[in-house]
């Protein structure tokens, strides 16, 4: 633990806050921790140009035990995350937007119009947060049981706030198809959302014919949704890696019916060598991918 504490110490070094960054975009989102060993990660966030910051929301921890009054934002049963607040105010501070993904469903919540109540909570906790993503990943219950709770988050959050925007759909390449095809409220018609959350994960990179091809599918949910993609996350080698990341952002910045690319790791983990590959190496070093990130 000492010695990883100071490799990566030494790597924050390593990426000073003078170094040259990039220009913000929102056509780029990043995911990864507030802040490691108690420095904040939000001027290597503004050194690779992400203009939104992305962070999970777990309904389940937030709320564990049933509040006694849900629509109260100060009930003792919620405990809201400090880190949520500290991200919120170093976004703020280096020009960068949050997005909340909202997920997790704790054991006494029995009812859809539950979630609903707890989003509407969560943009009063965090009014300056217009960014809201419902779910993390294909929802269980399936897409019919999904596209009611997304509907019924889009009221509530249009209700809180106008300028609220949702990220619903959460699909993959591989369940797009038959995800869309049932996302259907129970009078027939497609849930309400701004944009439409679809993950790009795979071997090969997105191109303009796949975001074409997603891009009409997605049409048939309603005018004028256009695509989230995140959270990304690779396995590749480090070459890889960046040519991925590369041809990934060439295309969806060309795209005006892309609103970002999120892409999920900041750092590899050191206990988890196989898992998700960050644009940096555990000891902090910056990859091929981190400067393809950057300059993309």
């Amino acid at each position: 633990m000492v010695r990883r504490a100071l490799l990566l110490m030494l790597a924050l070094i390593a990426v000073p806050t003078t170094s040259a960054n990039a220009a913000v975009s929102t056509k780029k989102a990043i995911w990864g921790p507030v802040e490691i060993d108690s420095q904040s990660q939000f001027p290597v966030y503004r050194e690779l140009g992400a203009g939104i910051y992305q962070t999970t929301l777990n309904w389940s921890e937030v709320a564990s035990l049933e509040p006694l009054e849900a629509k109260d934002v100060e009930d003792p049963s919620y405990e809201w995350p400090d880190e949520i607040d500290t991200a919120i105010a170093e976004a703020k501070s280096a020009g960068i937007d949050v997005a909340l993904t909202v997920t997790g469903t704790p054991s006494w919540s029995k009812k859809t119009g539950d979630f609903a109540t707890f989003v509407r909570v969560a943009a009063k906790r965090y009014p300056s947060v217009h960014l809201w993503s419902i779910w993390d990943g294909k929802y269980k219950g399936g897409a019919g049981k999904y596209a009611q709770l997304l509907d019924g988050a889009y009221t509530s959050l249009k209700a809180a706030s106008k300028s609220n925007k949702v990220i619903g759909g959460q699909s993959t390449n591989s369940s797009v198809a038959s995800w869309l095809s049932k996302l259907k409220l129970p009078n027939g018609k497609a849930p309400r959302m701004d944009f439409y959350g679809h993950d790009v994960s795979g071997t090969k990179a997105p191109t303009k014919t796949s975001l074409a091809a997603l891009e009409k599918r997605v049409a048939k949910l309603g005018k004028g949704i256009t695509l989230y993609l995140s959270p990304v996350h690779l396995t590749l080698s480090p070459t890889k890696q960046a040519a991925w990341v590369k041809a990934a952002l060439k295309v969806t910045k060309a795209d005006k019916n892309v609103y970002t690319f999120g892409y999920k790791g900041l750092i590899d983990d050191s206990n988890v060598p196989s898992t998700y590959k960050g644009l940096l190496d555990v000891d902090g070093t910056k990859k091929a991918a981190f400067t393809a990130f950057k300059n993309g």
